[in-house]
């Protein structure tokens, strides 16, 4: 695998989400592997975070979060604590599911005060780009993903790949 080109890796990549990720046990898997390869096609993301709302009576959703040599974080928010929270109704992917559209945002210096509250902890822990995307399904619900990176260049104005894999429509993000 390793003669293939970057773009051949994002394209193989997305082939596996389309093909309902054949072989991963679980959504926290599925986002692994998606930096895992990112990184491989040398994409310099060190941080996925993908948020699928659920049908639950408690549960508003499920959180998906992996950074680079770690594992996968879940975590599963109450209705209460999430919905009313400014980590959510003040933050980049509440605007990405609402609009349905992708947002690329700069990250400033630490200490620099940020559009919203995660870019400033993100600032915080030396990460310098973030791009987040709708994962829009055929059903019409819109869940979203996040992309940051530590690297001093960032991500291009387009990141390679983020697109391609964000509209696979169905991707398994289940819950």
């Amino acid at each position: 695998m390793s003669s293939l080109s970057p773009q051949s890796r994002i394209d193989a990549l997305a082939d596996w989400l389309l093909d309902g990720a054949p072989g991963a046990t679980d959504s926290g898997s599925v986002v692994a592997r998606i930096g895992e390869d990112l990184r491989a096609a040398g994409v310099p993301v060190d941080r996925i975070s993908a948020f699928v709302r659920t049908l639950h009576p408690t549960v508003v959703g499920r959180a998906f979060r992996w950074s680079t040599g770690q594992p996968v974080e879940v975590f599963e928010p109450s209705h209460e604590a999430f919905i009313k929270s400014s980590v959510f109704t003040n933050s980049p992917v509440r605007v990405v599911v609402d609009s349905q559209r992708e947002l690329h945002m700069k990250i400033g210096p630490k200490g620099t005060p940020q559009k919203y509250p995660v870019l400033d902890d993100l600032a915080a822990e030396d990460f310098v780009d973030y791009f987040a995307a709708p994962l829009v399904f055929t059903t019409g619900e819109t869940h979203a993903i996040s992309f940051a990176t530590k690297a001093e260049v960032g991500f291009s104005d387009t990141p390679a790949g983020f697109t391609l894999l964000t509209e696979a429509d169905e991707a398994p993000w289940g819950c």
